[in-house]
């Protein structure tokens, strides 16, 4: 069969359907190829890449149904975040737990070629359209260790541009519970943690659950476990 390709008149658009429904990915600078943006636990910067610390550096990225993208950290299961959902340029962008919202999706915008791969906006959606004329971000276009990850106004600048990298490296073969045989009183906590083999897979975060909330409660994200009753 033919395949009809329109343009659009708008200033970009989303590439959901080339880029496909999930995959892993680390985000380099089209300013410096070495340095990426990073998940530090609590904030989100730009950094060159620790082998120690790889999964603070990927982000498995889920399609949504507005063709939008969720980017989950493979730290620790936090996803990129508009802080406080704000609408205004200069706001700081960070990792929360997931909940849904517009500060939480990403358009993927293919914006040019830099050297000989595609690079990409990442524009928020947002809670309402003045947010799509934002772009993440590198503050004040530096390209620094540390330097800070924030959305402003669209300018088309290489500090808005980012390059993915996919993950294709081992898949994980096994994972344990190193510490899973625990006695607790009740309203004691403990946190479980968990090994991978191999070790040094950047996607390593996990979903907890418990089959039976009212006997012990788990934190998704941590692994913190906290007896209810006996």
């Amino acid at each position: 069969g033919s395949t009809t390709i329109k343009t659009m008149k708008t200033a970009w658009a989303p590439t959901s359907g080339v880029l496909g429904s999930q995959f892993i990915v680390s985000l380099s600078v089209a300013m410096k190829s070495d340095i990426y943006v990073r998940n530090t636990g609590s904030n989100v910067d730009i950094y060159t890449m620790n082998s120690s610390e790889k999964s603070k550096y990927y982000w498995i990225c889920k399609r949504q149904s507005d063709h939008t993208y969720i980017f989950k950290s493979a730290y620790d299961g936090k996803v990129l975040d508009v802080q406080g959902a704000g609408t205004t340029s200069g706001t700081n962008v960070f990792t929360s737990a997931s909940n849904g919202g517009g500060n939480q999706r990403w358009y993927i915008c293919r914006m040019c070629y830099k050297g000989d791969y595609e690079v990409y906006r990442l524009i928020p959606k947002g809670n309402n359209s003045n947010e799509v004329h934002m772009s993440l971000d590198i503050a004040n276009a530096k390209t620094d260790k540390g330097t800070n990850i924030q959305v402003v106004d669209r300018n088309l600048t290489d500090a808005q541009k980012f390059k993915l990298n996919y993950y294709s490296g081992t898949e994980i073969t096994s994972l344990k519970i190193s510490n899973g045989n625990q006695t607790l009183a009740k309203g004691n906590s403990k946190n479980l943690s968990i090994a991978f083999t191999p070790s040094n897979t950047p996607c390593n975060s996990v979903i907890w659950k418990s089959n039976n909330k009212n006997v012990v409660d788990i934190d998704e994200n941590t692994g913190k476990i906290t007896a209810k009753s006996i």
